[in-house]
């Protein structure tokens, strides 16, 4: 049983994780297609469809990424906002970018229709 117990407690925290305070990860480009990045991270290092995130390389920031698809393993980005250089390979640092809040819609009511 311990034999088994330290191999996968080492793969655990070797694996990557975004939280939710905006802590970073650091993903590869694998494929460029268009103004769609393909990411080797995913859903195991905590990113989800419709994720904003903002791109750093050596602690610059580049400018932020709308994560568009997940697999356990990777994740299809597309550019918000201006377009940044990337090549085949680099990688990228991403910190999950916190939204405000959307104002609530004001709801007028309805004026009753007078009887005809």
């Amino acid at each position: 049983m311990r034999r088994l117990l330290v191999p996968l407690l080492v793969a655990l925290l070797g694996l990557p994780v975004l939280a939710q305070d905006g802590s970073r990860i650091e993903a590869r480009v694998t494929f460029i297609a268009g103004q769609n990045l393909y990411l080797e991270a995913g859903r195991d290092a905590g990113l989800a469809a419709n994720d904003t995130l903002r791109a750093f390389r050596a602690d610059q920031l580049l400018g932020m990424l709308a994560v568009i698809s997940t697999t356990d393993e990777r994740a299809v980005v597309t550019f918000v906002g201006d377009l940044f250089p990337v090549t085949l390979g680099d990688v990228l640092t991403l910190e999950r970018a916190v939204r405000p809040p959307e104002p609530e819609p004001s709801v007028t009511p309805a004026q009753p229709t007078p009887p005809v």
